[in-house]
């Protein structure tokens, strides 16, 4: 079982929302220094196939992690709050 996640795109940019979901699985989540990873990783699927790189084992060695998020709250502090969206998620399916 993995017990590090990564995430990247536009989200891992609000630190806010990738401490809470920390938080709410429990897991560490590593953010790394290049965000845009469907172009690198375009770039790291030719690569491989043209023979630049021979296996991922050298493609994870070119990975650099900008910030790493650790749980720090218990789950149960967000509850008031994850129990008001459901509501307002509950509400709008009605619309």
């Amino acid at each position: 079982c993995r017990t590090r996640k990564i995430a990247d795109g536009g989200v891992s940019n609000n630190s806010f929302v990738m401490q809470m979901t920390s938080d709410l699985i429990n897991k560490k989540i590593e953010k790394p220094s290049n965000t845009d990873m469907s172009s690198l990783g375009a770039a790291f699927l030719a690569g491989l196939a043209s023979g630049l790189w021979t296996d991922k084992e050298q493609l994870k060695k070119l990975r650099r992690i900008e910030t790493v998020f650790e749980p720090q709250k218990d789950e149960e502090e967000y509850k008031p709050a994850m129990d008001t969206w459901m509501q307002a998620v509950k509400c709008s399916l009605h619309w």
